[in-house]
């Protein structure tokens, strides 16, 4: 990695941000950690606190709190980056990334890693997502 410190983790669940910043310092790490969930249509979101380290946008538990909502364009926004390279593991979000952000995504990003979660977003919001990466230039 030639520039350690030119990476974002974005982590919805507050409670595992002590997790994150003490792993970062155990393995001298230096990216920077911003606490959110990627959302649209409001600065707050609730989040499902599952067990153990699990959380979603989507009912997994009882048990919610409000987390800041934020863009993967107000993200480069605030960063110093102008081209990026994305993970993205945001349990059933993907979709409304794509279907959000598909300009910011052509525009900014050069590689892009994707965990899909099928059981959240339905094969047909899966097909249109396809579709809308194909008609954008990325490849599967």
């Amino acid at each position: 990695m030639d520039r350690p410190e030119n990476h974002i983790v974005l982590e919805a669940n507050p409670e595992l941000l002590p997790i994150l910043k003490r792993n970062r310092r155990l393995n001298n790490c230096k990216f920077d950690i911003k606490q959110g969930a990627l959302g649209y249509g409001s600065d707050s979101l609730s989040l499902h606190i599952g067990e153990v380290t699990g959380s979603s946008l989507y009912p997994v538990s009882d048990k919610t709190i409000q987390v800041p909502g934020v863009s993967l364009e107000l993200l480069m926004a605030n960063s110093r980056f102008t081209i990026t390279s994305l993970i993205v593991d945001i349990e059933g979000g993907e979709a409304d990334l794509i279907e959000n952000e598909i300009s910011i995504l052509q525009e900014k990003v050069k590689a892009f890693f994707l965990e899909i979660h099928l059981n959240w977003i339905g094969n047909s919001r899966m097909e249109a997502m396809e579709n809308t990466l194909d008609d954008a230039g990325f490849r599967f």
